[in-house]
């Protein structure tokens, strides 16, 4: 990341002019403003009261007991919202700012710089929101559970589809999908204020799904070729029958007001299966993880549905794996996914 400067060049047209020898005063030209972009230094989301403790780096060997670690990476962008004297009502001053992480530094604590061009900001105080990633979230409306559209903008995350899982110790794919918050009041702008980074926590608004795979009892040589999470209806009997399926992931997540510590779900975009397609050299024995926006608690005979599509070394699809998962033991499901929690699935012994 590079260190960006802001620079405003300033010109003044001086008109003078002469009428019969009698001098003119000369029109007083305002003096242009002062603009400033600060730095930011952006503290990580920790993950609270998890099965994993914190973060999504598949590198860590004993998730449960150590948890998980999260980190800016470089280039990682955020978006700023500058309100001027914290009026809310007021639309905000949208700047992006990037990280800036040297080598292959793993930082929960980094600075931020603006982006090229990005415009400067009037002196003043104000409050400022940051929301992660930049590309996660827009303004704009949203559509309620009848499909009619809310009164009002909204800032909204939404979730995006997750390239094929590659054999890597790589947590990028899951940027576009951990959706954060942070706020800073009475911050001041200026030529006093610009010199120390403004410090923003961020909050984590979504959750996490770990899960282990290991291939142990099935035939020699089977390969994963697609996974599927879903909420069956009436404890799944019979498979992925379609009548059985119900809504259960949010895709979508909004801020009814912009001081909102938790996102609501846009319920008409939810979906009831997650299917992630295998990269072709993935190992027999592995983690992944499925970032998730809160769910709401299982109920009656609903079940947590796990299913696994293998195929043989000729290539030809297996008798699929699966596993579920009742509520009625299971008090994570009693309860929901929850967002700033992150979940580990340890699954062996396929049926």
């Amino acid at each position: 990341m590079k260190k960006i400067f802001y620079l405003m060049g300033i010109s003044a047209l001086f008109l003078v002019t002469s009428c019969n020898n009698d001098e003119i005063p000369q029109s007083s030209v305002p003096e242009a403003k002062k603009t400033y972009l600060p730095t930011i230094q952006g503290n990580l989301g920790k993950f609270i009261e998890t099965t994993t403790r914190a973060g999504v780096v598949e590198e860590n060997d004993d998730p449960v007991g150590n948890g998980e670690n999260f980190y800016w990476s470089n280039e990682d962008q955020v978006k700023l919202l500058f309100y001027k004297d914290g009026i809310l009502e007021n639309d905000p001053i949208e700047i992006i700012y990037q990280a800036v992480v040297e080598g292959n530094e793993k930082p929960n604590r980094c600075e931020f710089v603006p982006v090229d061009a990005a415009e400067g900001l009037e002196e003043g105080s104000y409050t400022v929101y940051g929301l992660y990633p930049a590309s996660g979230w827009t303004l704009g409306n949203v559509t309620g559970p009848d499909g009619e559209l809310l009164s009002g903008e909204f800032y909204k995350a939404t979730m995006v589809s997750i390239a094929p899982i590659e054999n890597e110790e790589s947590s990028s794919y899951l940027t576009p999908n951990i959706f954060m918050k942070a706020k800073a009041t009475d911050v001041v702008i200026g030529d006093e204020g610009s010199s120390t980074p403004i410090s923003l926590q961020y909050k984590q608004l979504g959750g996490i799904l770990r899960i282990h795979l290991r291939n142990e009892n099935q035939p020699l040589f089977p390969k994963l070729s697609e996974f599927q999470i879903a909420k069956v209806a009436n404890g799944g009997e019979g498979g992925l029958i379609p009548e059985d399926l119900k809504p259960f992931f949010n895709t979508q997540g909004y801020l009814q007001n912009i001081d909102d510590e938790a996102l609501t779900p846009a319920t008409y975009w939810q979906i009831s299966t997650v299917t992630i397609d295998m990269h072709e050299n993935v190992s027999t024995e592995f983690d992944f993880f499925i970032p998730i926006l809160a769910t709401d608690p299982f109920e009656g005979d609903d079940v947590l549905y796990l299913r696994a599509i293998y195929v043989n070394s000729e290539n030809e699809e297996m008798d699929p794996a699966f596993l579920r998962i009742f509520p009625s033991t299971n008090s994570v499901l009693q309860n929901g996914f929850k967002a700033g929690k992150s979940y580990y699935f340890n699954l062996t012994g396929w049926s």
